[in-house]
């Protein structure tokens, strides 16, 4: 009797385990369905609007959609990933990316740092862990080996208040120099400027743009204006917009431009907007 009444039960616990263990492979692949939605959305977005797609390969052997297919290949063949796992997935893949064109994904860096970071230090550090030997050779193309050494060892150590102190000394040693430069090669017909970084500080933004708008001012009648940028190393979006482009236009220009909002369930709970 005790026998007959263990098998059906045993029978009940092992379909009961089945039903839970078909329902939570089904939620699991459910959510990795979540993450695919956001891959494929991702994949359009950089297909029509990142203007290096075709160009990381050919320079640097970098194919874009052999990355997104490896981690659709890691998505299919894992039962269950989380967020925090999601996230990761995406730093380590594009990692190659990261320094073209600015491409970056974030890290979760504010839970290893409770203080506020700026934005522009922990993409620093995601940079340096990238491409170390490339950073440090751009930094001491800017700003010389002993800048530089002392900037590697600081983001090694992701010792934020060195790496800001540094870039306050960057800023002073960007001010010490002449950043702009002009010219009339020739009367009434050709002038030209040189910018040498878009990396200043605001009051150094401002004593160039002074220099400029008279610049502008002393040749609105002429031919050509030639504005070299072949050392400039790039720096704030605002300084080109705002003071070379807009003062030139003649009509209204619109730019397309697109970024990843931190919005979402687990995108916000793998960092917080």
């Amino acid at each position: 009797m005790l026998k007959a009444i263990l098998i059906p039960m045993l029978l009940i616990t092992m379909f009961l385990f089945s039903v839970q263990c078909d329902r939570d492979l089904t939620e699991s692949l459910e959510y990795n369905h979540l993450f695919l939605e956001d891959l494929d959305y991702m994949q359009s977005l950089l297909e029509e609007n990142f203007p290096f797609y075709g160009v990381v390969y050919r320079k640097n052997g970098v194919n874009i959609d052999s990355i997104f297919d490896n981690i659709r290949t890691t998505l299919y063949e894992t039962n269950d990933i989380s967020e925090a796992e999601f996230n990761n997935l995406l730093i380590e893949s594009f990692r190659p990316l990261v320094g073209s064109a600015h491409f970056n994904i974030s890290r979760k860096f504010h839970e290893e740092h409770n203080n506020d970071v700026p934005h522009f230090v922990t993409t620093m550090i995601e940079q340096y862990k990238a491409d170390p030997h490339a950073m440090k050779q751009h930094i001491s193309s800017i700003f010389g080996e002993d800048l530089a050494d002392a900037l590697m060892i600081a983001l090694q150590d992701e010792n934020i208040s060195e790496i800001l102190e540094l870039y306050e000394l960057s800023l002073i040693i960007i001010e010490s120099r002449d950043n702009l430069y002009t010219e009339i090669i020739e009367d009434q017909r050709i002038a030209y400027m040189s910018v040498n970084s878009f990396f200043i500080s605001n009051a150094q933004m401002f004593i160039d743009e002074q220099k400029i708008f008279s610049f502008f001012e002393e040749i609105q009648n002429y031919e050509h204006l030639i504005i070299d940028l072949r050392n400039n190393g790039g720096g704030w979006f605002d300084y080109g917009l705002k003071l070379l482009l807009e003062p030139l236009a003649n009509d209204t220009y619109y730019i397309d431009a697109f970024v990843f909002i931190k919005d979402g369930s687990y995108a916000t709970a793998v960092a917080p907007p």
